[in-house]
C-alpha cells in the first residue's frame, strides 16, 4: 500500500492532481479543498494516500492531512459509501465541518454532498458519531454533549454560515443553550449565541 506520495506538482485537474515522484507521474484524486490549497506547478507536495484496487484498475485518493485521510477511510466503512461518494462528501464539506456535523447530528450539512440523501447521512452519523470524538478540536468545551434534537445543530450551522468556525459555533451554542428560553426556539438560541461570540471578540 502507498501511504503517502512526496513529489513535485506536475498538473492539476478538476478532481485530481498528477505528482511527479522521481520521474513517475501519479494521478491522485483529491477533494476540491485540496485543489484550492495547492501551490504552483513544480512546487513540492506531500499527499497522504489511500489506494483502491479493482478489476478495472488501481486508483489513488489523496489528502493534505492525515486526519482527512482517516475520515475518508472511516466513510468507506459505512455501508453504501464508496470512494467517490466519500471524496464527494469531503469536497462538499471540510473535514473539520464534517466532524462537527456528525457530532451535532447535522444531516443537512452532510446531504449537501452530491448523491448523499437523508438516509445515507443518517447512517453516516449513526455509524461514525463515536469515532468522530477523536477529531474534536481542543477548543471544544470538554463538557460538550451533542444535542439529540436538530435545533442545536441548526444553530451551529447558521453560525458557521456567518463565518464562525465550527469550534466557535459549538462553544457558543453550548453556552447559550443553558440560558436560552425554550419558548424562544431557534431564533433565540442563535441570538444568544451571537451575543456570546460578539462579547468574546470584544476581549481580543
Amino acid at each position: 500500500m502507498i501511504a503517502f506520495l512526496k513529489g513535485s506538482l506536475y498538473s492539476v485537474q478538476a478532481d485530481a492532481v498528477v505528482l511527479d515522484v522521481n520521474g513517475v507521474g501519479y494521478r491522485v484524486y483529491v477533494p476540491v479543498g485540496v485543489v484550492q490549497r495547492l501551490p504552483q506547478i513544480g512546487a513540492g507536495v506531500v499527499l497522504y494516500t489511500h489506494m483502491q484496487s479493482r478489476e478495472d484498475g488501481i486508483s489513488l485518493f489523496g489528502f493534505d492531512t492525515e486526519e482527512a485521510l482517516e475520515m475518508f477511510r472511516l466513510l468507506l466503512g459505512v455501508s453504501g459509501v464508496g470512494p467517490k461518494g466519500a471524496l464527494g462528501i469531503l469536497s462538499a464539506i471540510t473535514p473539520e465541518n464534517f466532524s462537527a456535523a456528525v457530532m451535532t447530528d447535522n444531516i443537512a450539512a452532510i446531504t449537501r454532498a452530491p448523491g448523499v440523501g437523508k438516509k445515507t447521512a443518517q447512517r453516516i452519523i449513526l455509524e461514525l458519531k463515536d469515532r468522530m470524538k477523536k477529531f474534536k478540536p481542543a477548543s471544544w468545551p470538554e463538557s460538550y454533549v451533542p444535542a439529540d434534537t436538530g435545533e442545536a445543530a441548526d444553530a451551529v450551522e447558521a453560525l458557521v454560515g456567518l463565518g464562525y468556525t465550527p469550534a466557535e459555533a459549538l462553544r457558543a451554542v453550548h453556552e447559550a443553550s443553558k440560558e436560552a428560553d425554550a419558548d424562544g426556539g431557534l431564533p433565540d438560541l442563535i441570538k444568544m449565541s451571537l451575543r456570546r461570540l460578539s462579547a468574546a471578540k470584544a476581549y481580543i
